[in-house]
């Protein structure tokens, strides 16, 4: 496990907007390129957004394969003839998954060091988070900062996010004192990380302040936490497994004391239902994301969240899918610099015997008049140039979009393939309409 190449401690974080330059979108095919495919020796099935540093290399995750079948993290280190990927850690490697297993969620601090949570594993079996420590050898080096134990927090999924002062905060699916998901901290002290609960869902009546949130948390400038629960919330909307259909909620104070609002309880289909990703903001401060189910048509919806004052925000359907231009996006959105939004849906668009309910599709939702219009940029097809794009985009500085498919790659063991990383490139100027 060798690293590519040499590093510079500055790295592209974590930030609330990706300010790339608008680009000009065609469904030409040579904008597509598929740049990685795996094989479960160097991973199978992705799951997460990839993250970039300053040399251009990308790095994510998967769920499975690997030396021991828990996983890997990965780099893709672009080259004069394409890109080269390295697996950087494969999890499973200490007796008893003890490192973890199924690992997500990839962030950087500003030496080079990459954290991350595993949804399993660890000594209670809940889940960890770790951190890999690139050595001069070119090797990394896996430590475990912390391992859930069930009434701290289970399987944690999303996106770990740096504060001004080092901290980490992330969320766990289930646990916590009600066991239905949890937000946490963790502060190095001296070295040593230590656990902060800061909140634990399902504390209220119904579970009226959420349950389950499966995407991270996001920072205002004030240091207050933003993100979205699956179910919960409003108890008479069914959002097709239980009652309550989901959350956005912000938790604001510090240390031990948290006190959380419910920005907006889902409260009907043609609103959208369970969210499954996190939120974003735009430049203006509104907060945009994505509901699985649930819209005009049943597919899910782009929304937007505006705030009329601190604790009261009004939702807004951006986009409701229909199917044929995509459906049930599981990830998030990113922006432009232009406002223009980016995203990903796991099914609709083009369907075969391969993927009955569509392959997915990749999105652009731009105004146009004053309103917001849909175009989709890639139909995804089959094994060959992957399917399932369940998770999120991330975007260079020339307006690239890269991101990865669940499944396909044409030559995977797997019966569906072990996934792929692609690239989406705008035309250039000479190719514009």
């Amino acid at each position: 496990m060798k690293q590519s190449g040499q590093r510079s401690v500055s790295f592209i974080l974590a930030s609330l907007l990706v300010l790339a330059p608008a680009c000009a979108w065609s469904t030409v095919k040579d904008q597509f390129s598929t740049i990685n495919k795996f094989n479960q020796s160097n991973g199978e099935q992705p799951n997460s957004s990839l993250i970039a540093d300053a040399q251009g290399n990308l790095y994510g995750t998967t769920d499975e394969g690997g030396l021991s079948d828990g996983g890997v993290v990965f780099e893709l280190s672009p080259t004069a003839s394409g890109w080269t990927e390295t697996v950087l850690y494969s999890f499973c490697a200490v007796s008893g998954c003890a490192d973890g297993g199924r690992p997500t969620g990839l962030v950087f601090d500003s030496l080079g060091n990459l954290y991350g949570v595993t949804g399993g594993g660890g000594a209670h079996g809940y889940g960890t988070v770790y951190q890999l420590t690139p050595s001069s050898g070119g090797e990394w080096q896996e430590t475990v900062l912390h391992t859930f134990s069930g009434p701290d927090g289970a399987s944690p999924n999303g996106t770990l996010i740096f504060d001004s002062s080092g901290n980490l905060s992330g969320t766990t699916l289930g646990g916590g004192e009600h066991g239905s998901g949890t937000v946490f901290q963790l502060t190095s002290v001296s070295g040593t990380w230590k656990e902060t609960l800061i909140y634990s869902f399902c504390a209220a009546a119904n579970c009226t302040d959420g349950s389950s949130p499966q995407g991270g948390v996001i920072l205002d400038q004030s240091g207050s936490l933003y993100g979205a629960t699956r179910s919960g919330g409003d108890s008479t909307c069914y959002n097709g497994y239980n009652y309550g259909c989901g959350v956005v909620f912000r938790l604001s104070g510090a240390g031990s004391k948290w006190r959380e609002t419910v920005l907006h309880a889902f409260a009907s289909n043609n609103e959208g239902i369970a969210p499954q990703a996190g939120v974003t903001f735009d430049a203006s401060g509104n907060l945009f994301g994505t509901t699985y189910g649930g819209g005009a048509f049943g597919y899910g919806v782009v929304f937007e969240l505006i705030p009329a004052t601190e604790d009261n925000w009004t939702e807004k359907v951006v986009h409701a899918f229909k199917f044929k231009t995509g459906a049930n996006p599981s990830a998030g959105i990113i922006f432009d610099s232009s406002g223009n939004l980016y995203g990903a849906a796991l099914y609709g668009g083009i369907t075969n015997k391969v993927c009955p309910q569509g392959c997915g599709v990749v999105f652009e939702i731009t105004t146009v008049s004053g309103k917001w219009k849909e175009d989709v940029i890639r139909f995804f097809s089959g094994i060959a140039s992957g399917y399932g794009p369940a998770y999120g985009l991330t975007m260079d500085a020339n307006g690239n979009l890269f991101g990865t498919t669940v499944w396909g790659d044409g030559y995977c063991p797997a019966a569906n393939g072990c996934g792929t990383v692609y690239e989406l490139s705008p035309l250039s100027s000479d190719q514009r309409p």
